[in-house]
């Protein structure tokens, strides 16, 4: 986040990564990557969902030994609006479910000029 970044880009990829940072955190991140977008720039957003908020230390079940690790469970309505909120317009959603049932999202964003 102190980066001083100067380059411009049109495109930004980030997956499985905004659920490891509270709420508050990961707002000012998706604005740290508008920021790095040119106009019209765009970014895509993967992260696994769940049907009510949650954030806290929380047991990685579907890992050896289950630890415990800070995770924000987002819904995907809370997304939408967090990347609205940061002045993004939705171009794309997808909702896929891997092979374990883990419900995700990605949503694919512009930034507006």
């Amino acid at each position: 986040m102190s980066l001083d970044i100067t380059d411009k880009y049109d495109a930004i990829f980030t997956r499985a990564f905004l659920h490891v940072f509270p709420k508050q955190i990961a707002e000012q991140i998706i604005k740290k990557i508008k920021s790095l977008l040119v106009d019209g720039g765009v970014a895509f957003f993967g992260v696994s969902t769940a049907d009510t908020p949650q954030e806290g230390w929380l047991e990685k079940e579907d890992y050896p030994g289950a630890p415990e690790r800070y995770k924000k469970l987002w819904t995907e309505e809370e997304l939408r609006e967090s990347l609205a909120n940061a002045g993004f317009e939705i171009v794309d959603v997808i909702k896929p479910i891997d092979a374990e049932g883990k419900k995700r999202v990605a949503i694919t964003v512009r930034k507006r000029a």
